[in-house]
């Protein structure tokens, strides 16, 4: 299995819940490689501003890839989401998710992913409403993602950050309506835990759908895998005998001491796959 760390791009200067490790960029990279880690899960919140080629460059000093370009640092840092109140605000939002979707063709990445900030279905007028303005937004990005080999991952999210897509099947089938061979899932353990009837159950169909793109560890309540409840062994051996390739990045709280927390993270881990 390859695994991640989601790290706040250099141009982020607020401080962030689920970012990772401590000190610089290169610092968090240095240890992360130290550590056996293969990628970062990169959290930008302003693509315009981010120097792609120090993020390139920094990388391959360490060794790592760029797992993704995740989006789930742009309302910390800008307020803004796809879905709200403000049309102006979606609009530059839409904007700005398209710049994203630049910055990782320009790191050579071919993910960018969607959580929590698509925003609320209820600030547009319904989930009807919702769907047809994000379906809209992904029609005009199809002909850069088909340009550029990208691919949107789209998360489903817990009710209690989102009312829409809260659910791997809700998700499949707004992407099997959509038509777009470009949009695909992003599976967390803690929002399937939250969110989920039967989390192992929606993976293993997610799996079988040939959608999923990206895939976040995380226990109970944005624990260190180990800390909680949830089954990391039975997710672990559905990844394997699905043949998934892709990247298993830790998006967690980084308590009071986030080096420690990511240095767990990975051990943990690799004592689970010893058990598939």
């Amino acid at each position: 299995m390859k695994y991640a760390l989601c790290i706040t791009s250099p141009e982020i200067k607020k401080e962030f819940i689920f970012s990772m490790m401590a000190g610089s960029f290169e610092k968090k990279l240095s240890d992360m490689a130290d550590f056996g880690y293969d990628g970062i899960e990169l959290l930008c919140g302003y693509p315009r501003d981010c120097d792609h080629k120090y993020v390139l460059e920094t990388c391959r000093k360490n060794g790592l890839e760029i797992s993704d370009v995740s989006s789930g640092a742009v309302f910390t840092a800008t307020g803004l989401t796809l879905l709200g109140t403000d049309r102006q605000k979606m609009k530059d939002c839409a904007s700005l998710f398209s710049d994203m979707v630049e910055l990782a063709a320009r790191l050579g990445n071919h993910i960018v992913t969607i959580g929590a900030f698509r925003g609320w279905a209820k600030d547009v007028g319904s989930v009807q409403i919702a769907e047809e303005i994000l379906a809209d937004l992904f029609e005009r990005l199809e002909p850069k993602l088909n340009d550029y080999g990208m691919k949107i991952a789209l998360e489903p999210v817990n009710r209690g950050q989102t009312d829409i897509f809260n659910t791997c099947a809700e998700t499949l089938s707004f992407i099997e309506r959509t038509g777009s061979p470009n949009i695909g899932v992003l599976f967390d353990t803690y929002n399937g835990d939250a969110a989920e009837d039967d989390p192992l159950s929606a993976l293993k169909k997610t799996l079988e759908s040939g959608k999923l793109l990206h895939f976040h560890i995380a226990d109970t309540d944005r624990m260190i895998p180990g800390m909680g409840k949830i089954d990391f062994t039975s997710h672990l051996r559905i990844l394997k005998d699905g043949n998934y390739k892709g990247y298993l990045s830790g998006e967690l709280k980084s308590g009071p001491d986030p080096v420690v927390a990511g240095k767990k993270i990975i051990d943990n881990m690799r004592e689970f796959e010893k058990c598939i």
